[in-house]
């Protein structure tokens, strides 16, 4: 059952509460299910974080005491805090060295739009580099323990980035690295290259070693742009998260006018419209989204479009398969151009699979 079919659902009303609550949080609340909304919530915690969840979620938590558990809560911010500390002792050496890094992806988006970061589920710790700092960064890294890990789920035509690594394990296994040379893949590459980001970065802190991040402009982008890669299925729930994040501060409006002609010039405007109308249809406050971008999809699209708002409804309570996700790519995501781009390097990837490795480096293994 898709799209607008599942607006009847219990999970779809319960979901329609919940995002009430985080999205217009001064709106009347949603009648629905307590069972179901208790389910919405758990799912929504799960793609997030339970600290993420409570914190969107604040004035639905108010009403239903307990709908996020305060262990849970009070777990995830342990770990986050022990990420954090080992993330410091990990960058504090590569500050030391001169090595012009930036953080970027979740510890930046930690920092930067949320009230306190360890809010913010953080994994892995992306950092970006230029280039020709990217074999002295990598001798540092692996001086220290590091080494690089094969993915375990790297397809047949190889690692499927083309601006990034494989992971960089400490020795305990951890804690990773995820190297970055460009702030994202083709076509957001085209459009936003390394020397642009580094040109507007901003100073961050983390817990006393200061290092840079992206400003909260190109942040915002990559949210936009990463929830595209994920086809908005489940994992783009964290990043649409951190959109929300962002526009709900009071200090920071994005400059949509901007943003669009950058996506135009690179060829991903699909994604950001798409993550627009997606907000605007669960019900984000209108003054804080562009109406110029806001439009009905029709035909095929629409059919998509109903779908993926079908899923976010009902806080993926039924996850799409990899087909479903396939057909939104072609019809509401990517552009033409991309898709063949991406077709090709898989084409090409099966008579030479890209080992995803900086030259001269080795797995961990070999």
């Amino acid at each position: 059952m898709r799209g607008p079919a599942r607006a009847a659902l219990p999970e779809a009303v319960a979901g329609r509460a919940l995002w009430t609550a985080i999205l217009s949080p001064d709106a009347p609340p949603v009648p629905c299910d307590e069972d179901a909304l208790a389910g919405a919530a758990a799912r929504f915690a799960h793609l997030t974080s339970p600290t993420v969840a409570a914190w969107l979620a604040q004035s639905l938590c108010d009403r239903h005491p307990g709908l996020i558990a305060a262990a849970d809560r009070e777990r995830a911010h342990q770990f986050n805090r022990f990420q954090r500390a080992r993330a410091r002792e990990a960058l504090a050496p590569v500050v030391a060295a001169g090595i012009d890094v930036l953080v970027f992806k979740g510890m930046a988006t930690a920092s930067r739009f949320y009230p306190d970061p360890l809010i913010r589920l953080m994994g892995d710790v992306d950092l970006l580099v230029r280039p020709a700092d990217a074999g002295r960064l990598c001798d540092l890294l692996e001086g220290r323990g590091f080494h690089f890990h094969k993915s375990a789920d790297t397809p047949v035509w190889g690692l499927s980035s083309e601006s990034s690594f494989h992971p960089l394990v400490a020795a305990d296994g951890q804690f990773i690295f995820d190297l970055h040379v460009a702030p994202d893949d083709y076509p957001v590459s085209r459009a936003l290259d390394v020397e642009a980001v580094f040109a507007d970065a901003q100073p961050v802190d983390i817990g006393g070693v200061v290092l840079r991040a992206p400003s909260d402009a190109h942040l915002f982008l990559l949210a936009l742009t990463n929830a595209g890669r994920d086809k908005f299925g489940p994992d783009s729930v964290r990043t649409l998260a951190d959109v929300v994040a962002a526009l709900t501060r009071a200090d920071y409006r994005p400059d949509w006018d901007r943003l669009a002609a950058l996506a135009a010039t690179g060829d991903f405007l699909r994604p950001v419209m798409l993550a627009v109308n997606l907000l605007a249809r669960l019900g984000l406050r209108p003054e804080l989204l562009p109406p110029r971008l806001i439009r009905p999809y029709r035909g095929l699209a629409g059919w998509a479009f109903d779908a993926l708002l079908g899923d976010y409804l009902t806080v993926f309570a039924r996850e799409p398969g990899k087909w479903a996700l396939q057909m939104r790519d072609w019809l509401v995501i990517s552009a033409p151009a991309v898709l063949a781009h991406r077709n090709w390097r898989r084409l090409r990837g099966l008579a030479r699979p890209w080992r995803g490795l900086p030259p001269g480096r080795h797995f961990a293994d070999r």
